[in-house]
């Protein structure tokens, strides 16, 4: 018996499993979730940036290797995805 909030595996013809999250129920028919757990979600980052290439700034916050020798270190970034 589907429940709402149970998660379902579901292989697709081309053998790429696909999890799904039953979201509703209304008699006969079921709402089914395919996006990502995450997505949505506000997720932190700990990166270390270790080089920047190419010119794309033009100098407007200095050279590649000054804003490289600044940027050192871990940085922390948040997005919603």
């Amino acid at each position: 018996m589907p429940l709402v909030g149970l998660g379902l595996e579901v292989r697709k013809t081309n053998g790429t499993l696909v999890h799904l999250l039953i979201t509703g129920l209304d008699g006969d028919r079921v709402t089914l979730d395919a996006n990502h757990r995450l997505a949505g979600k506000n997720l932190m980052v700990q990166l270390d940036l270790l080089d920047i290439l190419g010119h794309a700034w033009s100098g407007l916050y200095g050279t590649p290797t000054q804003v490289a020798k600044r940027k050192r270190g871990s940085v922390w970034w948040s997005s919603a995805c």
